[in-house]
């Protein structure tokens, strides 16, 4: 039979209510809003891998490093199970005022919000109909299941997006 991929139903429930009904199995770190609050307009890199996957010691090290190299502010999730094998490690540097860390965020409200620039994703299909419906181009970095289909999708059918999967490094983060 047919499959049909159906949403963005939160942006259906938004019109008809007024009102953002959130999903979110974690507990949402709201000090996450009021820091993009203070940011520039569309200056900030919102970094979230999902409630699932894990990054390798290295490639926490790659994104970590491309980030703060980059010079771009970035609000990263980095929930307490992010990297397989231990916690995140993460170096203090002189860029903390471009840097904000969060173990989860109001994923919707924060792509809405004028600061977000930018969504380096999993490319979940929650995450990307979120992304796409807000109007944030993604950076997708896909791990499992329909995530390598939705990266593939982001960027080259829809074109909203890059599709890094093959590409990713520190090198690549940063640029």
């Amino acid at each position: 039979p047919n499959t049909y991929a159906v949403g963005p139903l939160h942006a259906l429930v938004e019109s008809i209510t007024s009102s953002t009904v959130s999903a979110s199995l974690l507990a949402e770190d709201p000090s996450a809003l009021s820091w993009l609050d203070a940011q520039p307009d569309r200056s900030v890199v919102y970094v979230s891998f999902g409630s699932i996957t894990q990054l390798t010691k290295g490639d926490f090290a790659d994104f970590w490093h491309g980030f703060v190299d980059s010079g771009f502010r970035f609000l990263w999730v980095i929930r307490p199970d992010l990297v397989a094998g231990g916690a995140a490690v993460v170096e203090t540097t002189e860029s903390r005022e471009r840097v904000r860390l969060v173990s989860w965020a109001p994923q919707e409200e924060v792509l809405k919000h004028r600061a977000v620039g930018c969504f380096l994703t999993h490319s979940g299909w929650n995450s990307t109909v979120e992304s796409a419906a807000a109007g944030v181009p993604m950076l997708c970095w896909p791990w499992a299941w329909d995530q390598q289909v939705n990266s593939r999708l982001v960027g080259e059918v829809w074109k909203v997006g890059l599709d890094m999967k093959d590409v990713c490094g520190r090198e690549m983060v940063e640029k």
